[in-house]
C-alpha cells in the first residue's frame, strides 16, 4: 500500500502534536515538582518560625514558674518567722502575767 501525500501530512500532524504534549507533560511535571519545593521550604520556614515562637514562650513559662517557686519559698519563711514571733510573744506575756501574779502575792 502506498502513502498518499495526505497520509503522510495526516502522520506528521499526529507526531507533532504527540511530541508537542509530551514536551507541555514534562514541563507541567517540572514546573510542579519545582512548585511543591517551593511550598515545601516555605512551609518549612513557618514551622520554625511557629516553633521558635513556642519555645520562646515557654521559656518565659519557665522563668515565671521559678519566680513563683522562689515567692513561694520567700512567703513560707515569712510565715514562719510570724509564727515564732507569736510563740515568743505568748512566751513573754505568760511571763509578764505570772510576774504581776507573784507581785500582787507580794503585796496582798
Amino acid at each position: 500500500m502506498q502513502k498518499s501525500r495526505e497520509d503522510g501530512i495526516y502522520v506528521m500532524t499526529i507526531s507533532v502534536a504527540v511530541v508537542i504534549s509530551g514536551i507541555g507533560c514534562a514541563f507541567a511535571i517540572y514546573f510542579g515538582l519545582s512548585n511543591n519545593k517551593r511550598n515545601l521550604k516555605t512551609d518549612t520556614a513557618k514551622d520554625v518560625s511557629t516553633m521558635t515562637t513556642v519555645l520562646i514562650g515557654l521559656e518565659s513559662i519557665k522563668d515565671l514558674i521559678k519566680e513563683v517557686k522562689q515567692n513561694m519559698t520567700n512567703i513560707e519563711k515569712d510565715v514562719r518567722e510570724q509564727g515564732n514571733n507569736q510563740i515568743r510573744m505568748e512566751e513573754a506575756f505568760r511571763s509578764i502575767v505570772d510576774r504581776i501574779k507573784n507581785l500582787e502575792d507580794r503585796k496582798g
